[in-house]
């Protein structure tokens, strides 16, 4: 990642081999941090590295090859429960974030008995 000196992305970025060069939309600064915005949700969020180079290159490579932005939840994160029994909306709200959850289709985007992939994004 080239940055200029106010930390404004200048060039492209990539995401190891198997991805083509991903652009990061809307690189913004707010109070001495970068902030995008999430290419699925809208949602302004922190541009940490694991953000801007791995999580949304994935979110646009996912749509660009078919996914439905609708059937995907990236902000607010999807928590996995912490124990299988504690598969309700109280028990998720402790469970753990993921950053990637994609669901059966647009109707069960939420349902935690139709998420189809998860993933969880790493630099």
């Amino acid at each position: 990642m080239i940055t200029d000196p106010e930390n404004k992305i200048t060039e492209t970025q990539t995401l190891a081999d198997t991805l083509e060069t991903v652009e990061v939309s809307q690189v913004l600064k707010k109070r001495g941090k970068r902030k995008i915005i999430d290419l699925i949700s809208g949602v302004e969020i922190t541009a940490g590295d694991e953000e801007s180079q791995a999580t949304q290159p994935l979110l646009k490579m996912l749509v660009e090859r078919g996914w439905i932005a609708e059937q995907i939840q990236s902000r607010p994160q999807w928590r996995v429960p912490k124990r299988p029994s504690d598969n309700t909306q109280e028990g998720r709200k402790s469970g753990f974030p993921v950053d990637i959850a994609i669901f059966e289709d647009v109707v069960s985007q939420g349902d935690p008995s139709k998420i189809r992939i998860i993933c969880e994004c790493k630099k």
